[in-house]
Formats: structure tokens, sequence, C-alpha cells
């Protein structure tokens, strides 16, 4: 027969964790994989938000560099704004504007990539079909028209003050451009980029 019972009863209670033990590291636990799932929910958010920024100022950077390298190229003298409003004031898509409908064009003569004689290259501004009102820059030259940049809200040029010199002239360029990313767990967020570029323009 035990003749130390209490102690074997205290010996055995050693052995193991109370329940008060068990809750509090049941609840330790949660609280950091709470932690833990926010701070990978708000990294994966941040994540989407920035391959929205790269995806639209890529969208507009390349439409961008485009136009201003045939306008490097191109001849002044030719240069011609249809349908654009005055100098710094941006061109957006008024309400009720049809898709497909064009707002307004750059036309200038620039070299022909396919070789030969200088040949007239158009920049539209046109309404993008569906969604919100955005426009599409399309390119042409002797051909279709190109889609060079997408989602643009606003289109905007300007003569800075004191730039015409001689035969060169700068123009400046600030497009505005949108995308929509997907956030993780659901749910969008609308990204804007804005790119400005200044081009010398030359007579020939």
């Amino acid at each position: 027969m035990n003749k130390h019972p209490a102690a074997r009863l205290r010996l055995c209670r050693q052995d193991g964790f109370t329940l008060t033990e068990v809750f509090m590291a049941a609840g330790a636990s949660l609280v950091i994989g709470g932690a833990s799932l926010a701070l990978w929910s708000s990294s994966q958010q941040v994540w989407a938000t920035g391959e929205a920024i790269v995806g639209s100022t890529d969208q507009a950077r390349l439409g961008l560099e485009r136009l201003t390298n045939d306008l490097r190229q191109g001849s002044i003298s030719t240069l011609s704004l249809i349908g654009l409003p005055a100098e710094d004031v941006p061109l957006t898509v008024p309400a009720g504007a049809a898709a497909g409908a064009t707002l307004g064009t750059l036309s200038f003569t620039g070299p022909n990539p396919a070789g030969g004689a200088f040949s007239t290259i158009t920049y539209a501004l046109v309404v993008e079909p569906g969604g919100p009102p955005y426009m599409l820059l399309t390119r042409t030259q002797g051909g279709p028209p190109q889609i060079v940049a997408r989602m643009i809200t606003s289109f905007q040029y300007d003569r800075p003050q004191g730039t015409t010199q001689g035969r060169t002239s700068l123009l400046g360029f600030a497009i505005v451009a949108q995308e929509r990313a997907s956030l993780f767990g659901g749910g969008t967020r609308l990204m804007t980029t804005t790119l400005n570029a200044q081009v010398t323009l030359r007579n020939g």
C-alpha cells in the first residue's frame, strides 16, 4: 500500500499541462496565425498594386515614346493638330461620346520604316469601346491604325515658353492612364499613372 498518495498526485500533475495553459497556448497560436495571414494578405495587395503600376506605366510610356520618337525624326513644318484643345488643356472623353469616335489627331510627315520618301504619320485619340470613358492612342502610317496605348483618361500638349529658337521648337506631352488591379481576397483597385515627355522638333 502506498503510504504517500499526496506526493504521487503531485508528481502526476507535473507530467502535463493544465486546461488553462492549453487555452492560453491555443489563443496565442490564433493571434500569431491571424497576424501572419494579415501580413501575407497585405503583401499580396502591395504586389498586385505594383503590378498594376508597372502595367499602366509601360502601356503609356511605350505609346508616348513612339510618338516622341516619330516627332523627333519628323518635320515641324507639316505638324497639324486637329480637334485637340488649346495648349495646357487636357483632352478627356466628353459625356455621351460614342465608342470609336475620334476626339483629336496629331499628324506630320516622318520617315517610313519600310524605306523611301517621308509619309504622313497620324496619331489619334479614339474613344475606347466598353467600360469607363477611356481613350485609345492609335498610330497610322500607310496602313490600318495600330493601337499604341490603352485606358488613357487624359492627353495634353504644350509648347513651353521661350523654347522656340531658330528652326527648333520644344513640344511637351502628358498622358494619364489607368489600370484596374485585382486584389487578394476579392475586389479591385484603380491605379493611375501620369507620364510626361518633351521632344525637340526641327524643320525639314
